[in-house]
Formats: C-alpha cells, structure tokens, sequence
C-alpha cells in the first residue's frame, strides 16, 4: 500500500509543476503588472516545494524497487529522463532569482505599474515547459523497454 501511495504523490507532484509552469507561462509577458509577478513569485515557492516532492518519492521508489531499479539503472532512457528533471530543476533559480526581487508593495506615486520581464525569464519558462512535456513520453518508453542496453 505504501508503494501505492508514493507512486500516487509521484505523479500527483508532477501534475502540480506542470500546472505552476503553465500558470507561469500565462502570467509572464515582456511587460507584467507587479500584482502578476508577486503572484508568480509564489508560483515559484510552490514550484520548488514540488520539484522537490516529485525528486524525492521517484527517488523512493527507485530505492524500494528491488530488482527492476537495475533494470531501470542499464536504460538510457531513464538517465535521459532523469536528466532532463534535474536541467528543469536547475533552470527553476533563474527565474526565482529574478522573481524573488519584485516587492509586494503597494505600487506608490513614482513605483512602476508595470515591470519588465528579461526575454531569458521568458524562454526558460518555455523550455521548462517543453522539457517537462517530454517526461511522460520518456516514461512511457521507458516502460516498454525502450533504451534498455543490458
């Protein structure tokens, strides 16, 4: 049962970044509101709280696999997989360290209503976005037993 429920919160913590990413993706433009960057800001916490909930139960459930993690260890699908997680996590601090300057001050008299947004916030989001897409289709190939070199 325990297996169940780490598969479940694996899945269901992927389900989450995706969402947060695509909200990212609605609400960062050249040029946002500040409203709609202190709320990107917090997309961000929730993205990283949740990277880190979809790394740690997939590591469970390598560790508690038993035999079929060797499998998984010999398949360069896997390892691409896993690799393309971890350049989406590792891509996440640039964005959160753009996001993370923006005050949730009442805009003033002489404070901007508007921000603008580096193109390199943007496109990483996008390629966040893009990477995140493909590691269902890697799943999925993985299980089948694409890229398996034992």
């Amino acid at each position: 049962m325990v297996d169940i429920l780490i598969k479940y919160v694996h899945i269901l913590s992927f389900m989450v970044v995706f969402t947060v990413l695509f909200m990212e993706m609605i609400f960062v433009k050249s040029q946002s509101a500040v409203s709609d960057l202190v709320r990107v800001r917090r997309y961000q916490n929730i993205l990283l709280l949740f990277l880190g909930f979809t790394l740690l139960s997939g590591l469970i459930k390598l560790v508690t696999m038993g035999e079929h993690a060797a499998i998984y260890m010999k398949n360069g699908v896997f390892h691409l997989k896993v690799t393309l997680f971890l350049l989406i996590t590792i891509l996440t601090f640039i964005p959160y360290r753009f996001f993370r300057n923006i005050s949730a001050e009442p805009a003033g008299a002489g404070s901007p209503q508007e921000v603008p947004v580096p193109r390199s916030v943007r496109l990483i989001v996008h390629i966040q976005m893009i990477l995140l897409v493909l590691l269902p289709l890697l799943g999925v190939m993985m299980v089948r037993g694409i890229g398996y070199f034992g």
